[in-house]
């Protein structure tokens, strides 16, 4: 063989090698891996009406019936809101409006807190730093993205724990004065003039989750509800 053929072929075999080369490196830069991307998908969103009480979150809005609150009674930190109703307000029986673009599930759930008042024709002797019944959680209907605050009965509005007479009388005194526990002298029941269990907090829970992800928030809002007439 002659060198000047020699030398053809040998050029010939390092262009295919180096062209070769070239493909597996193209196609090893455009392998793309497509494991930690996630694809949620757009939840839709309630419409508030314009009197609606708005709780934004940042991940999850809610949007309820119009109610009055106390001046400045509203704190909102990332996870919890806490809301002071006005005297005579209720939000029980409220529609409960979802907003929600980051997470696909939400749940809610409801609770609610019963304190002792006691009465004096007008001011009051609330233990909102006592003893307190506190129900379970119940699940509260999302349909549409709406759901309605859960209305108590007065059988549940009225629900407390174990306690004698003796020892309210104690705590009204300790918290209040010797003159409020002396209007519970004659009094048997803690249902029985001017003693009174009324509901004092009404708790929301909202439960998101994103089952692609395993992603998991708990969001709570707090009603602060006000005691005696």
């Amino acid at each position: 063989m002659r060198l000047s053929h020699f030398l053809f072929v040998l050029t010939c075999l390092l262009f295919v090698e180096c062209t070769n080369d070239r493909n597996r490196e193209t196609r090893s830069q455009s392998t793309v891996d497509h494991q930690d991307s996630i694809e949620i998908s757009p939840s839709t969103e309630a419409v508030p009406d314009e009197d609606d009480f708005i709780i934004d979150f940042g991940d999850v809005t809610l949007y309820i019936d119009s109610f009055e609150v106390w001046d400045q009674g509203f704190k909102l930190t990332k996870d919890t809101a806490i809301i002071y109703l006005e005297l005579g307000q209720d939000i029980e029986g409220k529609t409960i409006g979802i907003s929600n673009s980051l997470f696909k599930d939400v749940k809610l759930y409801q609770s609610h807190e019963n304190s002792i008042s006691i009465s004096g024709e007008g001011p009051h002797c609330d233990l909102v730093d006592w003893k307190h019944f506190n129900s379970n959680w119940e699940s509260i209907s999302i349909k549409n993205n709406m759901a309605t605050v859960y209305s108590y009965s007065g059988q549940e509005r009225s629900a407390f724990v174990d306690v004698s007479m003796d020892e309210v009388r104690d705590a009204v005194r300790e918290q209040c004065s010797d003159g409020w526990a002396s209007l519970l002298d004659s009094t048997t029941s803690i249902n029985e003039y001017p003693c009174n269990v009324l509901t004092n907090r009404i708790y929301i829970r909202v439960v998101l989750t994103n089952p692609e992800n395993d992603l998991n928030r708990e969001k709570l809002v707090i009603f602060e509800v006000p005691m005696g007439c």
